[in-house]
């Protein structure tokens, strides 16, 4: 087998599969309290590590952003030449720069290392922040403000995703509100410097206070930019601070949150794409956002629209200080509860509500005390809606970590056009009562109050449907029997709808008067036993070991799920075919010849082995269609992941009753928990036993025993990823407690059960098998954020093809196998790199 050995492995992006379903199940059987208080101390930990860092950099990104309102109360426009417009164009043209580069960095973020990338900009932006002070033409002005905006764009979207990366949903509304509390304390504390700037260093050294103030700013932005990069964390898998408990359940969270976990590089950027603006929601965040983020332009003239009380420049700053500290305290206090009432909608809508009252009664009066009344209720309302809308955004794209990032640089990216126009709404030539800009600031909020009513609708009515089709509740507490009969009759109309039932809310059912015949059915299982009978010596002739593709007999304990041994005899065999050519890739090795018992020990085996095959690979060649049919697809959608011919493989399993009890203390599984990671799996149970136990989404174990003249058929995490997890792959063990093995007085014996794995095409890539799925089916997953964890998976362990994927499990669960044929495969993937070439 030298052509084995001089085969390059391909790299794997996570790890095994086995390993998430080890992790899941570590911690979704602890109890409640043990859940609070590991919850306790690792918010403890992340909160004061990443937020006083995050807050700082942010009140720096928006303090070097909107300096430009307070440096226009000194000398600024005077010294350029300013006048009309010129200001507008100096404030909007920073947001061209902002676009251009929000989509692409955010992107770049998740291949990048996060407290890096972001203290590299930040470096970069405090730099040209200070660069300013030796402007000496509006020409150059404009310029270095396009800039500022080009390299400040990666922060914000950036730190909301790195957020959302540690945070769950519920935690996550809270934190974006401390987050974003440093705009606030930026709009208080920059009228604060810029009151002690502008009237203590102007003209010192003969430099200009507006030019002191964009100095100090953008030196001070440098030096906290190096201790970012050094101490900002990153993601909870690769964060030092964490002991190896914490950052495994730090990830857990996150996975049991949303339904899978976060994993770095898991989907292309292209995917990313079509997935973001395949849920029209999308659309309905960015209006949201856009129309938000308009709302709030009255920021950047704000000293400017104070002044209009009649103070001087340094008291004016002075004054706007207490506004921006009342509308911290406020956001922190909506959002807040927000979280707690787990409501965004009519929160924001309160919110603008109150912004709209400001701008109307700013425009209207030009009573003193009321204007100023006024310029507290306009950012109270808008800014602390913002945050609260910024948090639903990642809410509600949550999972994959490349499909949130993108969805908030979008909404973020497209929403920020509004600083563009949105500049131009206060015209020095409206001044002093600015009647034009605080009457369009009213009319927007409340179309920001009325969006929000809009997709607060949109949500109900997924919910909705999501009820009518899931009746029982969010969990199912036994497995579905569809008839296959209705399947080939009248009834077909029926019987795709309990398909889509199983398929969406169960991943499993049992399946009646199916076309396998009896006949074919008892001579397998007499011939199998007969196989499990025969002398070590005859089985050790094919044993597995001896095979490079993974076909043949495995002594008890031999394989491993969920990261322990699986007690278990076995045999495996699968459709016939030859082994690959030796330039062939080294993942195509799963595919080969049978290793079959001598004729003469077992007559017959063969060919009834052969015949079950033969007509279970039969009935699962009829399944693709149906469930495309199911799902309002082309009966062909799925034709394209199979290879002609598609190996199947079959299972022979012998369970024989434990030494001791078999449960969570004792230590032994009949096989752990898992998930398939096949197309379909059909399971004839050989024998009365019950042990079977497919778990639902509330964490219990449900019992799925034999039920005579079916077959339990479960999806597997292909099929999952293929339709993009509405059809739900569900884990699933087999429980080895003594009741299982005990009639009334007497003993069953030994459990034997017989899986056949619907395979698909070994080079099916990642990006092939999207499908395009309709809109009404798309919304049976409610709020499309109730997903299992099979997308991230499956474009990690299959990333590049699934043959790759299933070649990485085959050798870590047959180490045996591995150790004989792909050492170094092996040897790499239990030490966890992820360099290897398959």
């Amino acid at each position: 087998m030298t052509k084995l050995a001089e085969k390059q492995e391909k790299p794997d992006n996570k790890g095994l599969i086995l390993e998430q379903d080890a992790l899941y199940q570590a911690y979704a059987s602890k109890s409640p309290e043990w859940h609070q208080n590991m919850t306790h101390r690792l918010l403890r930990k992340v909160d004061w590590h990443l937020l006083p860092f995050l807050i700082l950099m942010y009140l720096l990104n928006f303090l070097d952003r909107n300096n430009l309102s307070q440096a226009r109360l000194g000398t600024l426009e005077e010294d350029l030449g300013m006048e009309g417009t010129d200001y507008n164009l100096a404030t909007s043209i920073l947001f061209v720069g902002y676009l251009l580069m929000q989509l692409p960095s955010n992107l770049l973020l998740t291949r990048v290392r996060p407290s890096l990338f972001l203290g590299i900009a930040m470096a970069i932006w405090g730099m040209i922040s200070a660069c300013q002070a030796a402007i000496q033409s509006y020409s150059g002005l404009i310029a270095t403000r396009f800039f500022l905006g080009f390299v400040e764009a990666p922060f914000f979207p950036g730190a909301v995703m790195l957020m959302s990366s540690w945070y769950t949903r519920q935690e996550l509304s809270h934190r974006i509100a401390w987050f974003y509390s440093g705009s606030s304390l930026a709009n208080a504390f920059g009228g604060l410097i810029g009151a002690g700037v502008l009237g203590n260093l102007d003209g010192v050294h003969g430099i200009a206070g507006w030019r002191w103030l964009f100095i100090i700013e953008g030196v001070i932005t440098v030096g906290i930019s190096v201790l970012a990069a050094i101490f900002l964390p990153n993601y909870p898998a690769s964060t030092p601070w964490l002991d190896e408990q914490e950052q495994a359940y730090a990830q857990w969270r996150l996975m049991h949150d949303a339904g899978e976990a976060d994993e770095v590089g898991s989907t292309s950027i292209k995917e990313a794409l079509g997935l973001v603006f395949a849920d029209k929601r999308i659309y309905l965040f960015i209006l949201l956002q856009h129309t938000s983020l308009l709302s709030q332009n009255f920021q950047y003239f704000f000293p400017t629209i104070v002044q209009t009380l009649g103070y001087g420049n340094v008291e004016t700053l002075l004054i706007t200080a207490p506004v921006w500290i009342a509308t911290f305290l406020i956001s922190l206090l909506v959002t807040w509860t927000s979280g707690k009432t787990n409501d965004c909608s009519l929160h924001i809508i309160c919110l603008m509500m109150v912004s709209v009252v400001g701008g109307v009664v700013a425009t209207v009066t030009t009573n003193i005390g009321a204007k100023f009344f006024a310029m507290f209720l306009m950012p109270m309302g808008a800014v602390s809606a913002y945050q609260i809308i910024i948090a639903w955004v990642a809410n509600s794209f949550p999972r994959p970590l490349v499909k949130r990032s993108a969805a908030i640089a979008i909404a973020n990216m497209i929403g920020n056009t509004a600083s563009i126009y949105g500049s131009y709404m206060w015209p020095s030539s409206s001044g002093p009562r600015y009647i034009s800009g605080g009457s369009a600031t009213a009319g927007i909020a409340f179309l920001v109050a009325l969006v929000a009513l809009v997709i607060r609708l949109v949500h109900i009515h997924m919910n909705k449907r999501l009820d009518e089709i899931e009746p029982s509740g969010s969990s199912f507490t036994s497995i579905p029997v569809l008839d296959f009969s209705q399947a080939l009759s009248p009834s077909k109309p029926t019987f795709l709808a309990s398909l889509r039932e199983a398929l969406v809310n169960v991943g499993f059912f049992y399946l009646r008067n199916t076309p396998i015949s009896v006949e074919t059915q008892e001579q397998f299982i007499e011939k199998a036993l007969d196989l499990f009978e025969l002398p070590l010596e005859k089985k050790l002739e094919i044993e597995m070991v001896n095979s490079p593709h993974f076909l043949g007999y495995t002594r008890l304990g031999a394989e491993i799920t969920a990261l322990k041994p699986d007690h278990r005899e076995q045999f495996d065999f699968a459709t016939e075919l030859p082994a690959p050519g030796p330039n062939e890739p080294l993942y195509r090795n799963v595919v080969g010849p049978n290793q079959w018992p001598d004729e003469t020990a077992i007559p017959g085996f063969r060919e009834s082995l052969d015949s079950y095959l033969s007509e279970v690979s039969s009935l699962a060649d009829l399944f693709p269609a149906l469930i495309a049919d199911a799902l309002d697809l082309p009966s062909s959608a799925f034709d394209q992941v199979f290879d002609n011919p598609q190996q199947h493989k079959l299972k022979l399993i012998k369970y024989p009753p434990p030494p001791r009890a078999s449960n969570e203390e004792s230590g032994f599984q009949g096989v752990g928990p898992h998930k398939d990671s096949g197309f379909l799996t059909f399971l004839l149970q050989g024998t009365p036993h019950h042990g079977l136990e497919v778990q639902n989404k509330t964490g219990e174990w449900i019992s799925a025993p034999p039920i005579p003249g079916t077959l339990v058929i479960n999806i597997g995490r292909s099929l999952e990823a293929l339709t993009g997890g509405i059809c739900t792959a569900t884990t699933h063990r087999v429980s080895l407690r003594p009741e299982n093995f005990q009639h009334g007085t007497g003993s069953l014996g030994p459990r034997f059960s017989f899986p056949v794995f619907q395979g698909v095409s070994l080079d099916l890539s990642a990006d092939k098998i999207c499908l395009d799925l309709p809109l009404h089916i798309r919304g049976l997953v409610k709020n499309d954020m109730v997903k299992s964890d099979a997308e991230a998976t499956f474009n990690d362990i299959f990333h590049g093809s699934i043959g790759q994927g299933t070649f990485i499990a085959r050798v870590t669960s047959h180490q045996d196998v591995g150790q004989r044929w792909y050492p170094e495969v092996l040897a790499k993937a239990l030490k966890g790199q992820r360099d290897f070439l398959v």
